[in-house]
């Protein structure tokens, strides 16, 4: 099987907007890809939804935010057939919450582009599994607020598979106390179900809605249970 991933064929083409966004920020630290881009293109079924980003920086996250939405623009305006790019502007400090999750997702599944690799072994988070955990919850929380508020229909449902996804993941940061994490929705939601049995219909309904569109109250609700059953276990 070839080790060729989604991210060697795109680089060619941003190459060159990585590197600006390099030069431009004050004191990076690290810019990595991650997910589903990075990964054999035969282990994909489809084409990558999105490529992920992580910059960390050791100083004017500020700047660095704005010149990432600068990247990602010129990125999706120059290589339009290509997955839309999102970047996180992470401040490194391996003692915030933020940090430590972005941390635990490069090391899962990220590729060093330029800086200093600062991956480490899952096996090292456990200790720090309650601090991501009410981390990630708060995010989600986030999310699915800005959801359900959300009054445009098409926007609602572009949103939809995002947040689907961040609330079944929350189960694969069931099991990082024991050192092990997963970020693919049905390994998350078979976390999620072995511990919290009630809560297998809503999981089962947010894998159906990434295969199929539902009707975005009864994605809401499935969320609003599982963020429900979750608050205080994380």
């Amino acid at each position: 099987m070839s080790d060729m991933t989604f991210l060697d064929s795109a680089i060619p083409l941003i190459q060159v907007h990585l590197d600006e966004l390099w030069r431009a920020c004050e004191q990076p630290h690290a810019l990595y890809a991650r997910g589903s881009a990075i990964l054999p293109t035969g282990q994909l079924v489809y084409q990558p939804w999105d490529m992920d980003f992580v910059l960390f920086v050791s100083a004017n996250e500020a700047l660095a935010a704005h010149m990432g939405v600068v990247t990602m623009t010129k990125i999706r305006e120059s290589a339009s057939n290509l997955p839309p790019p999102d970047i996180s502007i992470v401040r490194y400090n391996r003692t915030s919450p933020e940090t430590l999750y972005a941390l635990l997702l490069i090391s899962e599944c990220g590729r060093l582009i330029f800086g200093e690799d600062c991956r480490l072994p899952v096996t090292l988070f456990p200790k720090h599994h309650h601090a991501i955990g009410q981390h990630v919850l708060k995010v989600c929380k986030a999310r699915y607020i800005s959801f359900e508020q959300c009054s445009d229909p098409v926007e609602q449902q572009k949103r939809a598979p995002h947040l689907a996804k961040s609330v079944l993941r929350l189960g694969g940061l069931l099991r990082l106390q024991e050192g092990r994490f997963t970020r693919k929705p049905k390994e998350c939601a078979t976390f999620l179900n072995n511990v919290y049995p009630l809560v297998e219909e809503s999981s089962t309904t947010l894998l159906q809605s990434l295969e199929t569109p539902i009707e975005p109250k009864v994605l809401a609700n499935a969320c609003h249970r599982i963020l429900l059953v979750l608050t205080g276990n994380l």
